[in-house]
Order: structure tokens, then sequence, then C-alpha cells
């Protein structure tokens, strides 16, 4: 037989970079921020220094934190298109590198949607109509909303069988998440629930151009609101910068 690896449990500190990467996602920590010292981490996470410095290290080595000499570690500034890497996870996005993922998913998801709704069957329709009750369900909480907005885009693309779109939409789903949930911070989720149920009514029908009108619509709207509050939001930072 050939070699096979034994499954590893995950790690205590693999938990913990984990969260280390969710805290830059929601923007807990931010490009140039110190994060606490190992000390300070090790006794909030009931954990050792050394379990501590491990998870540290992980986020290092994906190019997230950096450490300064004697004095201490920090989060790294990092070009948007690392963000593309299958092999380093996104962990934050700024102002440009979401417009970025908008723009993506203006050009593919649109004729993904095309695609679903000509291939759905009614096993698809059920898991879309479940995946938005969740959605309306945990609607007030940002990040399970923008976890299962993710869901819904991601079963489209699974629905479309098309295995390039499928793996794709996969390895940028990090990316995908960050800026859903930049989105939803900003915008909102009323908007996102009837844009969804738009388009499960449209797919119920088969109805392909129907439903990339809707996607098309959908997802223009995020972009406008989004360029609009990102942008006055960096002038506004700019501005407090001049007054410090």
């Amino acid at each position: 037989m050939e070699k096979i690896r034994p499954i590893q449990r995950t790690s205590v500190g693999e938990q913990i970079s984990d969260q280390f990467k969710e805290f830059l996602i929601e923007g807990r920590w931010k490009p140039g921020d110190k994060i606490p010292s190992e000390s300070e981490l090790a006794e909030a996470f009931g954990v050792s220094r050394v379990t501590v410095r491990e998870a540290i290290l992980r986020v290092t080595a994906l190019g997230l934190f950096e450490s300064r000499f004697g004095g201490g570690t920090y989060v790294k500034e990092i070009d948007p298109g690392i963000y593309m890497n299958a092999v380093i996870p996104v962990a934050y996005l700024d102002t440009n590198s979401v417009l970025d993922v908008i723009e993506y998913r203006q050009v593919v998801e649109v004729k993904t949607a095309g695609l679903a709704a000509r291939r759905a069957n009614e096993q698809n329709i059920e898991d879309l109509e479940s995946i938005l009750l969740r959605m309306t369900k945990v609607k007030n909480d940002v990040e399970k909303f923008a976890e299962e907005d993710l869901n819904f885009h991601l079963e489209i693309a699974k629905i479309t069988k098309n295995s390039l779109l499928i793996a794709t939409m996969n390895v940028i789903k990090s990316a995908l998440r960050a800026a859903m949930f930049r989105s939803i911070q900003y915008r909102g989720n009323e908007k996102g629930i009837a844009y969804h149920r738009r388009l499960i009514d449209s797919m119920k029908q088969h109805d392909e151009k129907e439903t990339m009108r809707i996607m098309e619509e959908h997802i223009d709207d995020v972009y406008a609101t989004m360029e609009k509050d990102l942008r006055k939001l960096e002038e506004e930072s700019k501005d407090l910068a001049k007054c410090e």
C-alpha cells in the first residue's frame, strides 16, 4: 500500500493562529498595529507563551505579521496582489482590494449565475432556499451572515457543474468572505436578502437572462455603495492623520 500520512488533529497553536487571522479580517488588528505581547496573549488564551509564539510564527510565515527586534510584533502592510495567491490565506483587505474583489465578481459571477439557472434542479433550489433561510436567521450577526452569503454564491458556482468555476471560487473564497464581511458592515443585509430571493425565483424558472440581470444589478449595487463609503472613509482617515 502507498504511504499514507496519519491525520493530525488541529493543534492549539493552529487554533490560535486562526483566531489571529479572524482578528485581521474583522479589522480588530489593522496594518501597522502592534499586537499584544506574548505574555498578554498567553494569559488571554489560557495557554503557554511557547504556544502563543508558535501561533505568531505561523502567521508571520504567511507574511501577515512582522517582528521588529526589541520592538514586538506588528501587522504587516501587504501588497493587494498577495490575496490571489492560493497558498497564502487572506487576512485583511484594504480599500482597493475590496473593490478588486467586487470587480472580479462583476466579471465572473454574472455568467456563472446564468449557467446555474440553466442547470439547476429541484434539489439545487432547495439547497439555496436553505441557505437563504439561514441568512435570515443570522441577519443580526455580521460574521455569520457573511459566511452564509459566501455559501450562497459558492453554491451557485457548484450548481453550474463547471469544475473550473467551482475551483476558482474556492481558491479565492477567503478574499470573497473578507470582502463580503466588509460590505455587510457598511451596507447592512436587507438588500442582500432581497436580491438572493429574486435570484432563487428566477433560477426556479431557468430564466438565464433574468438571473444574470439580477446578479449584475446586485453586484453593481454592492460596488457603487462600497466605492462611495470606502473612499469617504479613506479621506476621513487622511484628514484625521493630518490633524494629529
